[in-house]
């Protein structure tokens, strides 16, 4: 029977009880998986005279091995991350030529900057939102939670200058 590195996998514990004391023989309840899917351990609890054992499984999640030339990894990890990088510049770019050129910083200008700027943070926090999937939950939320305020405030500012141009035409 294979072992498996409990650390590394986040298991479902299965117990079957065998009371060594106990009134009735009835049989304990089990699950069917085949091997090498789960580790086998006895524990023996002892209060006093009295002893208990307990054998259970962990039930380990099989580790999937992924290479570069797989298609899922490729799209997740490598092309989406640059994409998001290109796409972070090129809002860079817009956000610094509508802040530098003084014939763009009227109203509906600071507006398009402040839209350029919310889209680069919802795209930063996307970045880390793919790379932190499955590492650290605390850092996972905090990315989507500033991901989807970072998309509401641009949606904010799209409206605020739909608005704008409703009220001066």
């Amino acid at each position: 029977m294979e072992r498996c590195d409990i650390s590394s996998r986040i298991p479902m514990m299965l117990m079957t009880f065998t009371n060594t004391f106990a009134e009735t023989d009835d049989k304990p309840m089990f699950y069917d998986y085949e091997p090498g899917q789960y580790c086998m351990d006895k524990a023996v609890l002892t209060k006093g005279a009295k002893t208990k054992q307990a054998q259970f499984a962990i039930v380990c999640s099989p580790e999937k091995v992924t290479h570069w030339t797989d298609t899922d990894f490729l799209l997740r990890k490598i092309i989406n991350p640059i994409f998001h990088g290109i796409s972070m510049i090129i809002l860079l770019i817009i956000a610094i030529i509508y802040f530098v050129l003084p014939s763009l910083r009227d109203l509906v200008g600071n507006i398009v900057t402040t839209i350029t700027v919310c889209l680069i943070v919802n795209q930063a926090a996307d970045l880390v939102r793919i790379f932190t999937e499955f590492s650290s939950h605390v850092s996972f939320l905090v990315a989507d939670t500033i991901h989807y305020l970072s998309l509401l405030a641009a949606f904010f500012w799209l409206n605020s200058m739909g608005y704008y141009i409703w009220k001066t035409f």
